[in-house]
């Protein structure tokens, strides 16, 4: 009988001393209240809640981590917004910090922002696509190293301030003959009109003064005194 009574008093602690020793069989049935594990927890079947929470995704907005062995990443989503362009994620891989834009499917993604290195290596690299739209910068920017334009163009302005839309420059070199050459201009080259642009001339061999004549959208004529020298010209406009 005492044995009996003293297994009853111990009964609690060894149900304490499994809980926390990481092992709580239970079939079927509910835990009411609150469940501290310290641990590893391992479910067969399924684990639902009475507010039936669902995970962030693009149907429910929210911020969702994940990871593997070489990267690290957060995703975000809005379901406020259209399909297609309700997630985002930071993803840390490869020694690069990447900023994208994905699908719903989250199989495709459109980086905007990149930057690799370190700490101690310091940035190694960065690289940036605004897509279709404008990188807006306000301030001074610093480079140290040439501003290469690509395909973007330089900003041009009238006498009065206001921007001449899409201009580009066209410069080269002629050599006259009996004091006239022509420049012709192809492809990207060509102006939209003949009084759209404007161009400037030196007189590379002599001290001759030189005259620029805008002949067409495609073509300006440079007339001097000296026969057959060679013309340096730059002409602006859109």
């Amino acid at each position: 009988m005492r044995k009996f009574a003293l297994i009853l008093l111990l009964l609690p602690a060894l149900a304490h001393a499994q809980y926390f020793g990481g092992y709580l069989p239970k079939s079927g049935g509910t835990i009411a209240g609150t469940l501290g594990v310290t641990g590893n927890v391992n479910v067969q079947g399924s684990l639902n809640s009475t507010n039936n929470t669902q995970a962030a995704g693009p149907t429910n907005s929210g911020v969702a981590l994940g990871g593997g062995p070489n990267f690290a990443s957060a995703t975000f989503f809005d379901q406020t917004l259209t399909a297609n362009n309700r997630t985002s994620d930071a993803v840390f891989i490869t020694g690069c910090m990447r900023f994208r834009f994905k699908n719903d499917a989250g199989d495709t993604a459109l980086p905007w922002l990149s930057a690799c290195g370190g700490q101690a290596g310091g940035i190694t690299a960065i690289t940036s696509n605004s897509g279709t739209g404008s990188w807006t910068h306000t301030g001074n920017m610093a480079v140290s190293g040439a501003l290469i334009a690509g395909s973007g163009t330089l900003n041009v302005y009238s006498a009065s301030g206001t921007a001449i839309t899409t201009p580009h420059i066209v410069t080269g070199t002629v050599t006259l003959a009996s004091g006239t050459g022509t420049a012709t201009f192809t492809g990207s080259a060509v102006f939209s009109n003949t009084t759209s642009y404007v161009c400037t001339a030196t007189n590379t061999s002599t001290n001759s003064a030189v005259r620029a004549t805008n002949a067409s959208a495609s073509s300006v004529t440079f007339n001097s005194g000296a026969t057959t020298d060679v013309i340096a010209y730059q002409c602006v406009g859109n």
